[in-house]
């Protein structure tokens, strides 16, 4: 992939979508929603992950088949603790018009030690059926480290500070951040009006 190409994807990724921040879980956010305020949270820098290798979380259903697009992109930033580099998986219709304007968004399960997409499989019926996209954020220490492990030639430039605190506070300013990279530049509606044509 030529860097015109990576750069034009990742500014067609930054102006398609808008997030709501939650403090974990899965939450949903509309444009106009009161519950979208990222005043005061910085905006990380968002790339594409190196070309080699596959998705860690990859869905076990092909999306295509459903009319959803699976994307991932890496965003670095830092937190209370120091510098971070995360990522998070994007998953959209293929078709920008058939999106509603509405993103879910997952905190990943990380109890396991890695990653785990928990409610996405639920959640494919609506994104393919009802216009929604669905993000899933890497926020913690944990699985940040794991992933570093399980592919170096793809991941090994994630990282993520020791947190002494069992109640990971930083984690909570990555998945914040995770949505102010979304928000920046803004406007929802494009993924429903713009053709691909238009990524540019």
């Amino acid at each position: 992939m030529t860097s015109f190409a990576r750069d034009v994807g990742i500014r067609a990724f930054l102006g398609a979508l808008g997030l709501g921040l939650v403090a974990g879980g899965v939450g949903a956010f509309a444009p106009g929603s009161a519950h979208a305020d990222p005043a005061g949270v910085p905006t990380p820098t968002v790339s594409l992950p190196p070309d080699v290798g596959t998705i860690f979380n990859e869905s076990p259903v092909d999306p295509g088949d459903d009319g959803v697009s699976e994307e991932e992109f890496f965003f670095e930033g830092a937190t209370s603790l120091g510098p971070y580099k995360s990522r998070m998986i994007v998953r959209r219709p293929l078709n920008p018009r058939h999106f509603n304007g509405t993103i879910i968004v997952e905190w990943m399960n990380a109890s396991s030690g890695n990653d785990i997409d928990v409610d996405w499989l639920s959640l494919l019926p609506i994104v393919a059926g009802r216009g929604y996209a669905y993000v899933a954020v890497t926020s913690q220490q944990v699985t940040v480290d794991f992933l570093a492990g399980w592919d170096p030639d793809r991941y090994g430039g994630l990282h993520m500070a020791d947190d002494p605190d069992a109640g990971q506070p930083p984690a909570f300013e990555v998945f914040s951040q995770a949505g102010a990279a979304l928000l920046d530049n803004g406007a929802t509606a494009s993924i429903r009006s713009a053709a691909s044509t238009r990524s540019i």
